[in-house]
C-alpha cells in the first residue's frame, strides 16, 4: 500500500499536474536510472494520468504492467574493475513511483501554501516504515519553509536538501499547515 496524502483533493491534483508539464518544458523530468528506453515515450502520460486521477499505487502497478524498468543492471566493481549484472530490485517500480508521486505532491503543497500567503508546510509520515529513521523520525511534526522546499525540488532530482520526502522507503511527506 503507498503513501496516505492527507491534502491530495481536486486543486492539488491540478497543481500537480502543473509541476508535472512544468518538468516536461524544461527537461527536468525525472526517469528512473531503470527505465528501459522505450519508456521515455509512455511514462509521462502514465505520470500525467497518475496526479490526475490515481495515485501513487496506479503509478507503480502501471510501470510494472508495461514493463518500463529493466530487470538486469550493471555495475562495475570497484576493486576487480569488472562489470558485474544484477537484478534489479523487485520493488523499484513501487519505489520510484511513490518517490516520483511525492516529490510532485509536495511542489504542488508547497505552491498551494505560497498562494495562500503562508509560508510553510509540515512534515508527517504518510506511511509506516519498515524500520524508522532516527533522522527521519525527527523531521515528524517540523515546519519547513516552503518556497526554499520548492525551490530545491524544482533543482534538484536526487535527495532534497531537507530531507522530505526522505529518500527510498522514508514514508515521510508534507501536509498543510
Amino acid at each position: 500500500m503507498g503513501l496516505r496524502f492527507e491534502n491530495l483533493d481536486d486543486e492539488t491534483r491540478k497543481l500537480m499536474l502543473a509541476e508535472v508539464e512544468l518538468d516536461l518544458k524544461t527537461g527536468e523530468l525525472n526517469y528512473s536510472r531503470y527505465m528501459r528506453p522505450i519508456a521515455k515515450e509512455p511514462y509521462p502520460v502514465l505520470l500525467k494520468e497518475s496526479v490526475s486521477k490515481h495515485n501513487d499505487d496506479w503509478l507503480a502497478a502501471e510501470i510494472k504492467t508495461a514493463e518500463l524498468l529493466e530487470e538486469k543492471t550493471s555495475r562495475t566493481d570497484k576493486k576487480t574493475g569488472k562489470v558485474i549484472e544484477q537484478d534489479v530490485r523487485h520493488d523499484a517500480h513501487i519505489q520510484f513511483a511513490e518517490g516520483e508521486f511525492n516529490r510532485f505532491y509536495i511542489r504542488a503543497l508547497c505552491v498551494r501554501t505560497l498562494a495562500a500567503g503562508k509560508k510553510a508546510v509540515q512534515v508527517y509520515r504518510a506511511k509506516e516504515a519498515k524500520e524508522e529513521r532516527p533522522q527521519s523520525q525527527a523531521l515528524i511534526g517540523k515546519e519547513v519553509d516552503a518556497a526554499e522546499l520548492l525551490k530545491d525540488l524544482r533543482g534538484n532530482k536526487a535527495e532534497s536538501i531537507y530531507k522530505v520526502p526522505g529518500g527510498p522507503g522514508s514514508g515521510l511527506s508534507v501536509r498543510l499547515t
